[in-house]
């Protein structure tokens, strides 16, 4: 198909689109290609640091704290002591301990989620200073909790932003021309949600980097830049981070599965399997020292929570900002083009991956399906995204473009909406003439067309953007959305 944009052949390096001979870039030199990354790589750093400590506020979720907690105590004394609220940790219960005027139950040791990101968190969080808070419980059992400041503790998870940022750019660029990676990590970067839920000290983010540096690997092997050596060893050490980085996390599992399948290296998936093995050997070694029987216990708790089979539309039609639905549009445009992509015939193995994880993330959904537990599906949105807007751009007199305006445009003008309530009908006559307009362009000679429809494009983007980067600037934690108050 004409200036179709198609995964590359395992030894042809990815060559520059016709994005960059319409707007006169040269994206075939490294250097300009890298300066732009870079541009993006700064600005959407400055948007996850500024206010780190504010936004979201301390106990929008308390789950920072129990992993914080739980590793704090584990390297000052060995035990992994945190609060949990799983009825299954009965036997574990220290009794109530309080911080900050709220009471919370403390288990020991903590057995709600497998080890690494707990050791992980508390370790780096030991070195911001946290203050030690002995208490004795109303039982008379002595415990321990650490008054943690988030703003340095948080810079954690800017670090997991920054590998993961730079791991999925160049995955994107093994595969596809630079457009569709700068356009990527621009999704990525900028897109609120994946913002408000990077800050948050909790193991979703940790996952989302283990799947896209597992998918990289994989994926350097495929096109003939990685060693099988290297595949390997890489492959077992992070499908074994991943088993004890967070139980939804072995979703990982079945996305290389189906990345090697529909790679037709269907032979390789053992490597997964061997990986699964190491990482549960690990977990098992740590659960027999702190507690086996217990910990049974307390997934028996986790498991009662399942409340059916709709954890994927609840993901991609309601998406969850930290607790409160937030209609989000970029978040459900991204939902749209995965699936667009994922059908796509000839497509890339990778744009499987979000697909298969979500897939099988029904089988781990609970009966609240919290907004980070997106977390690690965020790359793969901002994948998905980029890619379609890249073919739009190359083709965008056809019903491409007709979608892609039906994604984008609503969301682009609901910015100016929320800005500017009292122009409601002002604003829906603006609409319809700018949908009319759009629609009589496509009519036009296609050189013309072309260039009036990609100029849209770019307006577009830029309000979509300018809307993603003011929902976090504004920093309102836990506030229902402007489409949330219109549903009540």
């Amino acid at each position: 198909m004409e200036n179709s944009i198609s995964h590359t052949t395992p030894t042809t390096p990815a060559k520059s689109s016709a994005l960059s001979r319409n707007i006169n870039i040269d994206f075939r030199k490294p250097a300009t290609v890298l300066l732009f990354a870079w541009i993006i790589f700064i600005a959407a750093l400055g948007l996850r640091v500024v206010g780190l400590g504010e936004y979201p506020a301390r106990h929008a979720t308390d789950d920072e704290f129990g992993f914080l907690w739980g590793g704090l105590n584990f390297w000052d004394s060995g035990m992994p002591a945190s609060w949990s609220s799983l009825q299954g940790g009965v036997a574990l219960r220290q009794g109530e301990a309080t911080i900050d005027g709220r009471g919370y139950i403390i288990v020991a040791p903590y057995l709600d989620h497998p080890p690494l990101f707990t050791l992980l968190s508390g370790g780096f969080a030991k070195f911001t200073g946290p203050q030690r808070i002995d208490q004795i419980t109303p039982e008379g059992n002595p415990v321990t909790i650490w008054d943690v400041d988030l703003a340095r503790a948080r810079w954690l998870m800017i670090g997991i932003f920054a590998v993961t940022f730079w791991i999925l750019y160049g995955l994107a660029r093994l595969t596809w021309p630079p457009p569709v990676a700068l356009l990527t990590v621009l999704f990525y970067g900028f897109m609120s949600h994946a913002v408000a839920h990077g800050r948050l000290i909790l193991a979703d983010n940790l996952s989302a980097l283990v799947l896209v540096a597992n998918a990289f690997v994989i994926q350097r092997w495929l096109t003939g830049r990685g060693t099988r050596r290297q595949m390997i060893g890489w492959t077992i050490s992070l499908t074994a981070a991943a088993v004890l980085t967070k139980i939804p996390a072995w979703c990982h599992i079945p996305a290389m599965i189906a990345l090697f399948v529909t790679a037709r290296r269907a032979r390789e998936m053992r490597y997964v399997f061997y990986g699964f093995g190491v990482g549960i050997s690990i977990y098992l070694a740590w659960l027999a020292y702190y507690g086996l029987p217990e910990f049974i216990s307390v997934m028996s708790s986790q498991t009662s929570r399942f409340r059916g089979f709709n954890a994927f539309q609840l993901m991609s039609g309601v998406p969850r900002l930290l607790h409160e639905r937030d209609l989000n549009g970029l978040v459900i445009a991204g939902w749209f083009c995965l699936v667009v992509q994922a059908l796509r015939p000839g497509a890339s193995p990778l744009t499987v991956i979000g697909a298969v994880y979500a897939m099988a993330f029904t089988f781990f959904a609970g009966d609240v399906l919290f907004g980070w537990y997106s977390a690690p599906l965020f790359p793969w949105l901002a994948l998905a995204l980029g890619l379609t807007t890249v073919q739009v751009w190359q083709r965008p007199t056809g019903p491409m473009m007709i979608a892609w305006l039906l994604l984008f445009l609503p969301h682009a003008f609901q910015t100016l909406y929320i800005a500017h309530y009292e122009l409601e009908q002002v604003l829906r006559y603006i609409f319809a003439a700018v949908v009319a307009g759009l629609l009589f362009t496509m009519a036009l000679p296609r050189p013309r067309a072309q260039s009036i429809l990609r100029m849209a494009i770019i307006a577009i983007l830029a309000v979509v953007l300018m809307r993603e980067t003011y929902e976090v600037t504004n920093q309102r934690t836990d506030r229902i959305s402007d489409q949330e108050k219109y549903l009540r």
